[in-house]
């Protein structure tokens, strides 16, 4: 079976310039009734795996905050693609770049083919094993499934319903984002709600634009700052703090997490979409996002005091914070933790910075076994 579809695209890119008016249809091919497609999960975010123009597989990020799709400059040399032009990328706060495009006739994405649209070119980095970006373009006729789980990745006709769980409306902005609701504690302690783009795109948590940020941000302690480069070449410099209480996301609490101060825009990264499973429906405006484990409360490991958990061939460890509590209380990296609030540790566990815990605890208990001396041991990180 083949089903053929034309989709409109009228959009800017997420940073900002116009899209050419050939960029505004595209040509999807459905080859069989096979809609997984080819993935992976890797520290957090989903590559999907294409082809263009008959090459080998190609690595790409999968972007729901991008509207349209890029390659790399040393892939596109490699497959020999066709420069048709540049495109002038221009970001919130007012930074612009341009870029070269270039010309795919066909691009695979499991039982899907794209036919006949431009790309953007995106410089090259050294020591990064990705392609390129696999933006939104011809996606939207159908529900895109990311299970943040598994890697898994698949596009569906079913749609949502409003009654299911942790189902919410959705808005889009000019370049056709995915924004979603979501509530924070301000200053005063009453719980405001706001806006985020829904952004796959980046591995951090939070990013917050000025006016929640002055509003929801504890700023009289910085806890790290960060250096970012994006995808498309721009830098920047992100301040982090704690919020003054949980953020919460439909039905999912997120406690003790640190939110980047944005220049930009509210951004949901997948630092929050740990362990879950997002569909979003274009049509009928809805996105689904609910735990796999089922957790309505999740606490930030940074917040109990160490930075993430990690398997090795011998269980998994936890990367402690020097002067932590955790620490303190006698646990190291060297030891082997074996349950979590009663629960045995496995696969979700590694490297994940946000944990599932029951409504009603006020801390966190860490079973251990040391390799060396043989001995079991315990610690509860009390949650603030």
């Amino acid at each position: 079976m083949m089903k053929i579809r034309f989709f409109a695209v009228i959009a800017l890119l997420m940073l900002g310039g116009c899209l050419p008016k050939d960029w505004s249809t595209i040509t999807v091919h459905e080859l069989n009734v096979d809609r997984s497609i080819e993935s992976e999960l890797h520290y957090g975010e989903i590559y999907a795996f294409v082809t263009i123009d008959g090459s080998e597989p190609l690595r790409m990020l999968v972007d729901t905050g991008s509207p349209i799709h890029s390659i790399r400059e040393r892939t596109a040399n490699r497959l020999g693609l066709t420069e048709t032009g540049a495109l002038l990328l221009r970001d919130y706060a007012g930074n612009e770049l341009e870029q070269p495009r270039v010309r795919v006739h066909a691009m695979q994405l499991g039982g899907f083919v794209f036919e006949e649209f431009d790309v953007s070119v995106l410089p090259d980095r050294a020591g990064e094993d990705v392609d390129g970006v696999l933006g939104m373009l011809g996606l939207r006729g159908y529900t895109l499934v990311l299970d943040f789980s598994t890697g898994e990745m698949a596009l569906h006709e079913e749609s949502l319903n409003r009654d299911d769980p942790g189902v919410l409306p959705f808005r889009t902005t000019h370049d056709k984002s995915v924004l979603i609701p979501f509530r924070m504690l301000d200053s005063a302690g009453f719980e405001q709600e706001y806006w985020a783009t829904l952004d796959t795109g980046h591995n951090s948590s939070l990013l917050l634009h000025p006016t929640s940020t002055l509003n929801c941000l504890d700023r009289s302690e910085l806890i790290y700052r960060s250096s970012a480069f994006g995808a498309h070449g721009i830098r920047w410099v992100t301040d982090f703090y704690r919020p003054y209480g949980p953020v919460r996301i439909g039905g999912i609490s997120h406690e003790g997490i640190t939110a980047g101060a944005n220049m930009a825009s509210n951004n949901i990264g997948v630092g929050m979409l740990e362990g879950c499973s997002v569909r979003i429906d274009w049509e009928s405006k809805l996105v689904q996002i609910v735990r796999n484990d089922g957790a309505t409360r999740l606490v930030s490991c940074e917040s109990l005091g160490f930075f993430s958990m990690h398997g090795d061939p011998d269980g998994y460890r936890a990367s402690v914070i020097p002067g932590s509590v955790p620490e303190q209380l006698g646990l190291t990296h060297r030891q082997i933790v074996t349950r979590i609030n009663g629960e045995a540790v496995d696969s979700r566990f590694d490297m994940t910075q946000m944990w599932p815990v029951p409504a009603d605890a006020v801390g966190v208990k860490i079973e251990y076994f040391d390799p060396v001396t043989g001995q079991t041991g315990a610690v509860v990180v009390p949650i603030d």
